[in-house]
């Protein structure tokens, strides 16, 4: 299950379930979440920061270039997979 949003008890509760049953392989390995969403919100990331007190952040940035094609093509599959009659637009037009 996807999840981005860590607002609730519940939900950071989940995912904190979840990082602990991860299994580790090695001792080298290391477990986490992908989620931007969750530094949007100053509820989420306060939440999880006191269920995982050794919780470590790392922010990533990506080339906008790389970033909006690869976002574009997400949402162009989804709505492929959801069979969406309506047509994406064009790339240039979302370009300003």
């Amino acid at each position: 299950k996807e999840m981005c949003t860590f607002t609730s008890k519940e939900d950071v509760e989940t995912l904190s379930h979840l990082l602990d049953e991860l299994p580790i392989k090695s001792k080298t390995m290391q477990r986490g979440i992908k989620c931007p969403v969750t530094l949007w919100n100053i509820n989420g990331l306060s939440k999880l920061l006191k269920t995982k007190k050794d919780l470590k952040i790392i922010i990533g940035v990506r080339n906008p270039v790389s970033w909006f094609q690869s976002f574009y093509n997400y949402r162009v599959t989804e709505m492929h997979d959801k069979n969406s009659v309506v047509k994406p637009p064009a790339p240039n037009k979302l370009i300003s």
